[in-house]
């Protein structure tokens, strides 16, 4: 499901629909907050949105710097909350709690 909601943000984003690509984002950041790559991927389309918009690409009006900005913070908080869900993950394969003896060990 997140893969489609990305490829759905994503085509928005290209079609210049920076508020309807962000809300598909904010809703897979929410529907999945603890997923590092889910709030990456709502980072990366924040990010984008607030540089596509600056310049108004596919846009009909240019965006006010406040909405640019506010793509912006949203898409560093994402990024921040992504970071952190990396830092809380456990790790996908337990050690070994028998790992081999190493060479030359007695």
């Amino acid at each position: 499901m997140l893969n489609h909601q990305h490829a759905l943000a994503r085509t928005l984003q290209d079609q210049g629909k920076h508020g309807e690509a962000t809300s598909v984002a904010e809703q897979f950041a929410r529907m999945f907050p603890d997923d590092q790559r889910a709030c990456h991927l709502a980072s990366d389309i924040y990010m984008n949105c607030s540089r596509l918009s600056a310049t108004g690409k596919g846009r009909q009006t240019l965006p006010t710097q406040e909405e640019r900005q506010r793509y912006a913070q949203r898409g560093g908080q994402l990024l921040s909350q992504a970071a952190k869900a990396r830092r809380n993950r456990t790790p996908d394969v337990s050690p070994d709690p028998n790992p081999p003896a190493s060479a030359g060990t007695p």
